[in-house]
């Protein structure tokens, strides 16, 4: 087994970003937005604090509104319940003007009354779009106080940005989606259920020694395994991963599992919340609940001699951890090249001279998608990004 300190040489730690594929071009009529065009949450938080910061120094500054609702993507045609604060020194009401804009175009606008030292429930119906189509919009709220006139300057406005999207994450790519394709261990048969129910199409795996026969495909591992009962599934995964499987393990629930230095191993990256906007740019961390509901963290630790991954509920580890590993995906000889896989590539690559090497790469997730599937669009799309960000990285160098 290899040692704590084999396994920190082996370990490079990136700080680099690890850039996604451009997204096809979404539009609706005259409004359209590329998903690359759209804000990453810092910029969200930046754009909204600075309108307010500025609008309530002309009016005043002892007064401000707060949403209190973190997310930044709402499903397009449903229902949204945003509840607003009115944060002063001491109980102010009044009335809250708002507007939801898209493309310097009102989309629906309104008032509501505001009770002092309450608040305010804002209850919207987002316009349906066509499938696959994503679109920016902006919340703008101003709050007028009792018996303050509309020409005068509102006492506190927020400004938020609101991305509508399609319930279905994969929505315009089921094709691809389906040619990948996807492998699901799922023990627990939670995470089956959703993607039966998603129509996210997979393949069981019933067993680690079914995992052990997999040479392709991308395999998910289901949320919610409790690893004290799991078995060897942590090396089995690493095993997985050195064959050229890509693995996406969802959210164990507790227990240790080792820690992913391999033989084939060339990048390990230990991220926090900023991966989210990075999968999506239209996400924010904060959209998942706190506590016992919220991220599983992964934590280092020394144990029986070796160094492991402890699962906790407790902030202070990281949420995500992602590995890459270099495998061979083609062996030419000559100007042939012979297109293998399994044992028989390589026992190639052990007797030709020229290999073409793939990358690989594991992503071991604590955000609970699974369990958070139905509240946000967030779960929805941070998994079809673990899904794209596989299927790159598995594309082979001669196709």
């Amino acid at each position: 087994m290899m040692t704590w300190g084999d396994a920190m040489k082996r370990t490079v730690l990136v700080a680099v970003l690890l850039a996604l594929p451009a997204a096809a071009l979404w539009g609706c009529g005259g409004l359209a937005a590329r998903a690359d065009d759209a804000p990453t949450a810092s910029a969200i938080t930046v754009a909204a604090t600075t309108a307010t910061a500025t609008e309530n120094a002309a009016g005043d500054a002892e007064i401000s509104l707060k949403l209190r609702e973190p997310a930044t993507a709402l499903f397009a045609g449903a229902e949204a319940a945003l509840h607003v604060e009115v944060q002063a020194a001491k109980p102010t009401g009044g009335t809250l003007a708002w507007q939801l804009a898209a493309e310097n175009r009102t989309l629906a606008a309104g008032e509501i009354a505001v009770a002092a030292g309450e608040t305010a429930v804002l209850k919207l119906r987002l316009p349906q779009l066509s499938e696959g189509v994503s679109l920016r919009t902006e919340l703008h709220l101003s709050l007028f106080t009792e018996n303050a006139q509309r020409k005068e300057k509102p006492r506190a406005v927020l400004a938020r940005v609101l991305w509508l999207v399609p319930t279905d994450s994969f929505a315009g790519r089921k094709k691809w989606l389906k040619e990948l394709p996807l492998r699901l261990y799922d023990p627990e048969n939670v995470t089956a259920k959703v993607f039966t129910q998603a129509e996210i199409p997979f393949a069981r795996v019933a067993s680690l020694a079914a995992i052990e026969g997999l040479d392709d495909g991308i395999l998910i591992v289901g949320e919610g395994i409790d690893l004290t009962h799991a078995g060897p599934l942590g090396d089995t995964l690493l095993a997985a991963l050195e064959r050229g499987v890509p693995v996406a393990w969802l959210a164990p629930a507790a227990g240790d599992l080792p820690y992913p230095a391999t033989e084939t191993l060339t990048t390990l990256r230990f991220a926090a919340s900023d991966v989210i906007p990075e999968i999506d740019k239209r996400l924010t961390a904060a959209a998942w609940p706190t506590g016992e509901a919220g991220p599983r963290h992964f934590v280092p630790a020394a144990m029986h001699g070796e160094l492991r991954l402890v699962v906790t509920r407790e902030a202070g580890g990281w949420p995500w951890i992602e590995a890459a590993s270099s495998t061979p995906a083609a062996i030419y000889l000559g100007s042939g090249a012979a297109r293998l896989s399994g044992d028989a590539l390589r026992a190639a690559e052990r007797k030709w001279a020229e290999t073409k090497w793939a990358e690989t790469k594991s992503i071991l997730c604590g955000y609970p998608i699974i369990a958070t599937w139905e509240q946000s669009p967030a779960a929805r799309y941070l998994l079809a990004g673990i899904v794209e960000r596989l299927a790159a990285a598995q594309e082979s160098p001669g196709q």
